[in-house]
Parts: C-alpha cells; structure tokens; sequence
C-alpha cells in the first residue's frame, strides 16, 4: 500500500510538472504568435493630403499649356552610331541619376547621359542564366547604377552592373508574380503585385532584400476587391534619388512615398463617385465592361510626380480630368479634356510627349519619323534622319 501510495503521489505530482510545463508553452507559443502578428501588423496609413477629384462639377475646360509648368527647355539628340542597336519605340522611360534609360520594343535597355551619349545598351535574350526571356519590367539602383530586369517568362529577376554585365539572378516567391517593382539604394526590391490571380497569391506591397528573400509586407489588397485596371504604364517612379512614388490601387486610393527607412501615404484622392460594388469583383477590365458602367467607376490612368508637380489623369468612362497639384504652393488645378492623350500642350518648343519626371524636371521624347514633319526642327539639328535615334527633351 505505502509503494502504491508512494507511486500514486509521484504520478501525481509527475503530471502536475508536466501541466505548468505545458502551460508554459502554451503561453510561449501564444506569445510568439502575438508577437510575429504584431510584428507582421500592417499599419493604417493616413494620407498627409487629401485632393477631391471632381467628376460631377465642369472644372477648367481647356488643355494644359507646358509653359505653365516649366521656365525652360533643353532638347538632346541621342546619338546615332552604326555599331551600336538603333532605339526603336520606348516602351517605358526613366530617368534616375541624371541618366536616361529606354526600354525599347526589341526589348533592349538604352542608357543615354545628359549629353545624348549611349554609354550602356542591354540586350541578353535567351534562356541562359545570364539571360532573359522576355524584358518585363526593368528599374535601376539610384546610388550604384545596377540594373534589375524582371523577366516575365521565367518570372526571376536578372542584375547587372552599370556596365550592363551579368551579375546575378533572384528567384522570387509568391509564384514570380508582380505588376511592377522598383529599387531602393541599399538594393532592396519593392515588389507590387495590383492583379488578383488566386487566394493563395500575395498581392499589395512588400519588400525583399537583394538575394531575394522576403523582408516585410507593407500592406495588402483584400481579395474582395479583385478590379484591377492596368492601365498605369508603371506603378513605381523614382521622384528623385532618394524618393520612390508608389501609384496606389482603387481600395484606397493613395500614392505613398517609400525612402530606404520609411513609407508613408502622401496623398488621397478622393473622388464625388462611389466605386460600384459589382465591378469590384471584376477581374479584367475590358471595352464591354467599361461601357456598361461608365460613370460608376473611376480608373487613373497615369500618375507623374516630381519634387514640385504632382499630375494625375483620370476617367470615369465618360469624363476625363486632370489634377495638377503644385506640392510647394498647395495650389490645385483641375482640368477637362475631350482626349486624355493629349492633356498638356507643348507651347514652349517642339512638340515633345512627355513620359516621366524626375528630380526637378519634365522628360519627353519625339522620334525620326516626326524629324520631317517639324518645322525648324532640321534648322536646329540638321543632321537629323529617318535612320536617327529619338531627341530627349529636358524641361526645367
């Protein structure tokens, strides 16, 4: 009985220790998940500045004139040399540490300096390492000129030096997906992916570091609001070298400001629309769709930022308008047009569309087939050709 009694006691006091102990890590375990929530906890951003874009009220009924805008203008002949690849028509631009870098239609990188001088030209098709399929998007690390070039076949991201030779490949998570992705000077990728493809599928904003690998999410997009537009050429811009311009999606409607050590939600746009429920569970937006609702949703079609001017075009399907806000007066302009193609009049020189900002200054581009058909044009550059690489035009 004493053994029995001795062995029961010890049992006893054997599943005591062993229920604290579990306690123990049940509350540690709990711990850890408040923690890693906590830690993983996306903050709820509130913008610095508000702006109403009116859709119902006639606001300014004309065009914008580009010498509102700037004081000057420098226009740059890119050289033509026959042992370089001509630029054929830019797919995207931008100009990011007083370089100017064209993604070209034969899915070449074109870097051209201030003088109109190539002196880098990225062309690495193929299924090599040091290769890519298809040139998706490409952005470029302000502080070391290093290139990243995100491959959309392969869905992996491609670095290269300055120089345009290989340095290594990332293999990106979340399937390879992204919209759009940009490069902070310490070389982290932001990555941004707007369209919905599945459940299991991150979307919104996060950040990797430059191997690749999963740093901190930044905020999502719920899968309940599933539109996405696509229209924006490209989410990200660099405003200058230290300041990336993320062109947020319809769930919120901010633009947010990310630096190395920082993102915050600089503005809101606020339209005098509701964004009609129905079409917040449309996948793709198509001619059809936009027809049917015309009037009860809003896309932004293109978003330009520098360190003075914020310009955002935008339609509801049946009107176009134009916000030009002057972030050092705070002063707003809001501007009808019939064609959102043809929002800003060039009324200082030739006629140049404008495809970025940055820093202080206004970027176009007008290409060889138009070089005939420009009065004074040939007076000004008389070598110009049809066989001539484009002229870049700098406006201050």
């Amino acid at each position: 009985m004493c053994n029995l009694s001795r062995k029961r006691t010890t049992l006893i006091g054997i599943m005591k220790k062993n229920k604290i102990v579990c306690n123990y890590a049940l509350l540690g375990i709990a711990s850890l998940v408040l923690l890693g929530c906590h830690a993983n906890e996306v903050p709820n951003y509130i913008a610095d500045t508000v702006l109403a874009i009116p859709f119902s009220e006639n606001s300014v009924d004309r065009r914008l004139n580009m010498s509102e805008l700037t004081d000057s203008v420098e226009y740059i002949p890119i050289e033509t040399n026959p042992a370089l690849y001509p630029i054929s028509h830019a797919t995207c631009v931008k100009y990011i540490a007083d370089k100017l870098y064209i993604q070209d239609v034969a899915q070449r990188l074109h870097i051209v300096n201030r003088q109109g001088k190539i002196i880098g030209q990225l062309s690495a098709i193929g299924k090599a390492k040091d290769e890519y399929i298809s040139l998706g998007r490409f952005d470029v690390n302000p502080a070391t000129g290093q290139i990243s070039i995100y491959d959309n076949a392969s869905r992996k991201m491609n670095i290269y030096s300055p120089q345009c030779d290989f340095i290594r490949s990332i293999r990106l998570d979340n399937n390879g997906l992204i919209d759009d992705f940009a490069v902070l000077p310490n070389g982290d990728h932001l990555m941004y992916l707007e369209t919905f493809h599945s459940d299991d599928v991150r979307r919104g904003l996060w950040r990797i570091d430059s191997l690749g690998q999963f740093k901190n999410q930044y905020f999502d997009i719920s899968n309940d609001f599933k539109y996405s537009s696509g229209l924006f050429p490209n989410m990200f811009q660099h405003i200058n070298d230290t300041v990336i311009s993320l062109k947020g999606h319809q769930d919120k409607n901010f633009i947010y400001h990310i630096t190395q050590d920082t993102i915050k939600a600089a503005y809101k746009f606020e339209y005098d629309i509701p964004f009609a429920d129905e079409i917040k569970n449309i996948r793709y937006a198509n001619d059809e769709m936009r027809r049917k609702y015309a009037g009860k949703y809003y896309d932004k079609t293109d978003c330009m930022e520098n360190n003075k001017w914020l310009l955002l075009t935008t339609t509801n399907g049946q009107k176009n308008v134009v916000l030009l806000y002057n972030k050092l007066t705070q002063e707003k302009i809001v501007f009808n047009s019939e064609d959102i193609k043809d929002v800003i009049v060039n009324d200082v020189g030739f006629p140049v569309k404008l495809t970025t900002f940055g820093n202080n200054i206004f970027v176009g581009l007008f290409y060889s087939e138009t070089f005939e058909s420009i009065n004074n044009l040939k007076e000004r550059f008389p070598h110009l050709s049809l066989n001539s690489n484009p002229v870049f035009a700098l406006y201050y």
